[in-house]
């Protein structure tokens, strides 16, 4: 297992300067966060900030553990549809070019919407999630879909609906399980994939949130509990 980070809890820190602190830290990985609004949105991202993100997860060896580029695929208006297309596209492209020795990471995205929308919206859904699915496919990416309380892909019991309706192999999951402890739905054990720290916006909104200071927190307590947990750590 490793323990890392996701640059979704740093929104106005750029990755060339979040790869070198978060391994003084001590963080196994990183998740690089590149959604509009972000310092490292995709469309901000030049071919010499790429080269020099990829040369920097190589020189401070902190793993890659995957792409956020939560976009809603559910957008009713066809312009945001279009848009949110090319966005997670080029992510998809993006995850290709920072492919390391074991292959690409994985691209993670919510599927949008709204709660109580699963019914309506799931064939519109399964079109939309399959095709792209397939463009990540020819690249050698997986998506990895983020179920979260407030869209359509809510609950656990629609998620192997989902998986069986589409029948991707590179098609899985990434967990947030805030999103199913707000809801009362009890944890599951077992877990042994990267493990990476997020950092709410509704926190970072807090006046005189120091992203630093939290960080550093966030590690201190999860690296002791890897540590009572006898976890192996790994990068």
């Amino acid at each position: 297992m490793r323990l890392g980070l996701t640059t979704w809890s740093m929104v106005a820190v750029r990755a060339e300067e979040a790869i070198p602190l978060l391994a003084s830290i001590g963080f196994d990985s990183v998740e690089i966060a590149v959604v509009p609004g972000w310092r490292d949105a995709v469309d901000l991202l030049t071919p010499a900030r790429r080269r020099r993100i990829r040369q920097l997860l190589l020189e401070y060896d902190l793993h890659l553990a995957a792409i956020a580029g939560n976009t809603d695929l559910l957008a009713d208006d066809p312009d945001e549809l279009a848009e949110n297309w090319c966005t997670l596209t080029r992510t998809v492209d993006l995850a290709a070019e920072w492919a390391a020795r074991q292959g690409p990471p994985p691209v993670d995205t919510y599927v949008g919407g709204r709660p109580g929308e699963w019914d309506q919206k799931r064939d519109v859904l399964i079109e939309r999630l399959g095709r792209l699915c397939d463009y990540a496919a020819e690249r050698g990416v997986t998506i990895a879909l983020q179920p979260h309380m407030d869209g359509a892909l809510d609950t656990p019991e629609k998620v192997p609906i989902l998986l069986d309706a589409l029948a991707r192999p590179n098609l899985g999951i990434t967990l947030d399980i805030n999103d199913f402890t707000v809801q009362g739905i009890p944890r599951a054990a077992g877990f042994d994939g990267d493990v990476c720290v997020e950092i709410s916006l509704r926190v970072q909104r807090q006046p005189g949130f120091d992203p630093t200071r939290a960080i550093t927190q966030s590690y201190a307590v999860l690296a002791s509990a890897f540590e009572t947990a006898g976890l192996t750590r790994h990068r």
